[in-house]
């Protein structure tokens, strides 16, 4: 993060911002997070099996079947087209942002002053900077939630914006698209100076019996750029 060792600038004898200060940079540092197959602990021999298993009478079946196929972070359900069960992999990152630990200057502002500032979110950017997982991402939501939250289905977390998909093994790079609301969500929790907050991404890859179990990962940062004046 950009030093913010200036953004706090006390009038002499009354403990409120400088009039002379104007605009404070309040970029983040980067936020990585790593789309990993691996994590998802799939059973190859039980996902196919999965796969290609009929659920027209039982749709429950790819429920349970989905328990025995991979770890917590898998889903199976029936499709309603061709009856045959589904497996979803959840996608759920998140890092914890906290501005007072980042930024030291903070820890001397007082509540009367943080009154004073208004943050302005310019631009959240995202980077895949290595990738090596053979099938596309879904489409990517970025949230943010208290600190206790770490599931973007929290009904807690709060959408940002999407990223769209990325094709297989590529890096990719852009700006966020913001939902609505999304600009409002991020600039409500970085105006809390003193409160951790993190930020989430949530997607969900969807596998069906003529697809390719995902194998490898992707590694991508996500910056928020922003700034707060008075």
């Amino acid at each position: 993060m950009r030093s913010l060792a200036w953004l706090v600038l006390f009038a002499s004898g009354c403990g409120l911002i400088s009039s002379d200060a104007t605009s404070y940079d309040l970029d983040l540092p980067d936020k990585t997070f790593s789309v990993d197959t691996a994590k998802w602990m799939v059973d190859e021999d039980r996902a196919h099996a999965l796969l290609g298993m009929s659920c027209a009478s039982t749709p429950a079946v790819c429920s349970a079947a989905a328990t025995q196929a991979c770890g917590p972070a898998c889903s199976g359900a029936c499709s309603s087209t061709t009856h045959t069960c589904e497996l979803s992999l959840a996608v759920a990152l998140y890092q914890t942002v906290d501005l007072e630990k980042d930024a030291p200057a903070l820890q001397q502002v007082d509540a009367t002053s943080h009154a004073l500032l208004s943050v302005t979110v310019d631009d959240v950017t995202y980077a895949v900077t290595d990738s090596s997982l053979d099938v596309p991402t879904p489409p990517l939501t970025i949230y943010v939630a208290p600190s206790n939250v770490v599931d973007p289905a929290d009904p807690q977390a709060r959408a940002v914006g999407t990223i769209a998909a990325i094709p297989a093994m590529e890096r990719a790079s852009g700006s966020l698209q913001f939902v609505d609301g999304g600009k409002d969500a991020l600039t409500e929790a970085m105006s809390s100076f003193k409160s951790p907050f993190n930020i989430l991404v949530g997607a969900t890859l969807m596998i069906t019996a003529n697809d390719p179990l995902p194998t490898g990962k992707a590694d991508a940062i996500v910056q928020v750029r922003a700034h707060a004046g008075l």
